[in-house]
């Protein structure tokens, strides 16, 4: 079955492969924190008109499409913790990435105030509860329909792999709903684009690489927008997102500690920034051990989980989340998962402004020179010999030693005469040939057991020592445009959730008007 389908894939990707960066002419940016010069990731630029928007890729860079920018206006940088920063589009330079800095800015809680007067000492601890328990009030309970920008994609060090991006519109029958259960999805446009590499080996496998490492999750199909969407925390408040926030409104206080980090600003709009420590079970804070989050799990320990929470200072509204889980090494922390995540308001209530969700996942490398395996095993009867056939050229120093083969056939050992090697075929003499193996016929194989061990090729690989790689795994939505009065998306376009997004591919979809790709830069010279 995954053959056929890997098979339906190659078949698909080769009729569809979408240059969708070259299908418009962008103007490129990046921005920057005009102190430490670090890339700003998840900051908003849009137009003065408000007639589109994008939200910066984790580099801090971003495209716009020329053909939908009235250059007469004016784009504004937007950023929790950073003043606003306004350029005119005249000023952009169409055959360079632009560079932009812009200014930190901190508040003080004694500094603000909020209607007139200042904000109540409440513990952070007392803030984030009052935030979780009115996330059913504080959010939409009607449906709506968000349309933007999603991808998928793998991250290995700075390269991008198998970049697959779509615009979608997600309709969403409220938080008083089961999100999973309800929400339909429409592809208008999507496939992999073909200016990043494509490379069909590090497909990632639709099963146990999808799962991230300790992680659990209520969701179990194979479509990765539905699995992204399981992990948003505030849609999904009644149900498990992933560990350790897991069920919000009752595992998230109960595992974590909290701090209060004093006033930032969301669309001027005064925000408690509260920093968020995972608590071990077992440790001082911790009074009441959550057996949900660490049954079955030897290693639970290790884990070190941190991130912020943006809580509106006046409505307890979550408008912003940051959440990272490691695993603590003796040397370094290796990261598993991190969650971004932003929702902001339109006519008073606070809608998704977007979700990026990234894992750790860890690949076979299948390619020959990476991976050293017995190809076919078969029986010569004219030299009576056990011929072993491997995909590579064997070393000759690695194949003398009879301990190193373990035969049988019928249950019978086979013992080993003498080895001989011609490139990659080891061929064994095997005593009492004709008793054992004379009457040996093709549809008799499942009786002959062939175990090797220790056996290395010509590019110094153990037989079966399957080398792995480290990747992490993104799923991205970026929202553009929000709307409460729409027509329901029907039945028969409803992404199902089983089956991965790359079956939908869509090339000759229409593109909302005000919705477009906004891919990540290409050229590292120009980071």
């Amino acid at each position: 079955m995954k053959k056929n389908f890997l098979l339906f894939v190659l078949l698909l990707l080769t009729c569809s492969l979408l240059s969708i960066a070259q299908q418009q002419e962008y103007f490129r940016g990046q921005i920057f924190d005009s102190k430490t010069l670090q890339p700003i990731p998840f900051a908003t630029v849009t137009s003065s008109d408000k007639n589109f928007g994008v939200i910066t890729n984790e580099n801090g860079s971003f495209v716009l499409p020329k053909t939908s920018i009235d250059t007469n206006l004016n784009i504004l940088i937007r950023c929790v913790g950073y003043e606003h920063k306004t350029i005119k589009i005249s000023e952009f330079n169409s055959y360079e990435v632009n560079v932009f800095h812009i200014n930190p800015k901190e508040y003080l809680i004694e500094e603000v105030k909020v209607s007139g007067k200042r904000l109540e000492g409440k513990s952070p601890k007392e803030i984030v509860s009052i935030a979780v328990n009115c996330i059913e009030k504080n959010y939409p309970q009607n449906p709506f329909l968000l349309s933007g920008y999603y991808r998928d994609y793998l991250k290995i060090n700075t390269n991008y792999i198998n970049l697959f991006e779509a615009i979608v519109d997600l309709e969403d029958k409220g938080f008083n709903t089961n999100d999973i259960d309800n929400t339909k999805i429409r592809m208008n446009y999507g496939g992999f684009n073909n200016s990043f590499t494509i490379d069909f080996t590090k497909v990632v496998d639709y099963g146990k690489n999808k799962v991230i490492p300790y992680g659990s999750t209520k969701y179990t199909g194979g479509n990765e927008f539905f699995f992204l969407l399981q992990h948003n925390p505030i849609r999904n408040y009644k149900e498990k997102s992933f560990d350790f926030i897991n069920e919000i409104q009752y595992d998230f206080l109960a595992n974590h500690k909290f701090k209060n980090l004093g006033i930032e600003y969301i669309d001027d709009s005064p925000c408690y920034k509260i920093e968020i420590k995972y608590v071990k079970p077992g440790t001082d804070e911790l009074k009441w051990v959550n057996e949900r989050t660490i049954k079955g799990d030897k290693n639970f320990m290790s884990y070190k989980a941190k991130g912020y929470i943006y809580i509106q200072a006046e409505t307890y509204k979550i408008f912003r989340l940051n959440y990272q889980v490691y695993n603590s090494g003796k040397s370094s922390d290796v990261k598993l998962w991190e969650l971004n995540m932003e929702y902001r308001d339109h006519n008073g209530l606070p809608y998704l402004n977007y979700i990026s969700f990234n894992n750790l996942v860890e690949m076979p490398e299948w390619d020959d020179k990476g991976y050293f395996y017995l190809k076919s095993t078969e029986v010569d009867k004219q030299n009576k010999t056990l011929n072993l056939i491997f995909n590579n050229k064997v070393n000759p120093n690695s194949v003398s030693k009879f301990k190193n083969y373990r035969l049988e056939y019928d249950g019978n050992r086979l013992k080993i005469d003498n080895i001989t090697l011609a490139d990659s075929c080891v061929s064994l003499a095997i005593q009492n040939f004709d008793e054992l193996l004379g009457s040996f016929e093709m549809h008799y194989s499942s009786r002959l057991k062939v175990n090797v061990k220790n056996i290395e090729d010509c590019y110094g690989n153990k037989v079966n020592d399957l080398k792995s790689i480290v990747a992490y795994q993104y799923r991205e939505f970026f929202v553009n445009d929000v709307k409460t009065d729409f027509q329901p998306i029907k039945i028969d376009q409803c992404i199902d959730q089983v089956r991965p997004m790359i079956y939908y591919t869509k090339k000759n979809g229409k593109i909302p008007s005000g919705t477009f790709f906004n891919s990540p830069l290409i050229d590292k010279n120009d980071l």
